[in-house]
């Protein structure tokens, strides 16, 4: 879109905002933002190093995870209909499953990544290994849950999909 998505306003609210409200309402009690700079800070939660802006999500997922030291609920943050009810669906999954290394949403019949509960492993505990490694190859490795998940987990890549 030319510019930072989680910066993006819907409603009058910064999608990245959007993301940490839902997260919070999903009963997170911690709340972390992947790289970034100074104006992140204001979306909410902490702001953490990305291990290489623009080095893709899956080194991004696995700072997190590092950072957290738990599982993490990962959104991206353009995601502009998401909501707290609407991440239930994994949470309940990954409650029924806590041996799967990753709950991933799947929206329109597709893995929508990073979007899922990803568990500490392994495979993420070096986050500059995976700079620039797909999302695909990453979640190879894992013992991943699908679970479909409605439109409010669609992402927006274009200036047409937001509302």
């Amino acid at each position: 879109m030319g510019r930072d998505k989680a910066l993006l306003e819907v409603d009058g609210e910064a999608m990245g905002a959007r993301c940490v409200r839902a997260l919070l309402d999903a009963g997170c009690e911690r709340v972390l933002v992947v790289g970034g700079g100074p104006a992140h800070v204001g979306l909410g939660g902490t702001v953490i190093p990305d291990p290489e802006p623009g080095g893709g999500p899956a080194a991004a997922v696995a700072a997190a995870v590092v950072a957290a030291g738990c599982p993490v609920l990962v959104l991206p943050t353009d995601l502009p209909l998401v909501t707290g009810a609407a991440l239930e669906p994994l949470l309940r999954a990954s409650e029924a499953d806590p041996e799967a290394d990753a709950v991933l949403a799947v929206v329109h019949g597709r893995r929508a990544y990073p979007l899922g509960i990803w568990r500490p492993h392994p495979l993420l505990d070096d986050p500059a290994s995976l700079i620039g490694a797909s999302m695909d190859r990453l979640a190879a490795g894992l013992r991943c849950i699908d679970v479909q998940c409605d439109d409010r987990l669609r992402d927006a890549d274009r200036p047409d999909d937001l509302p």
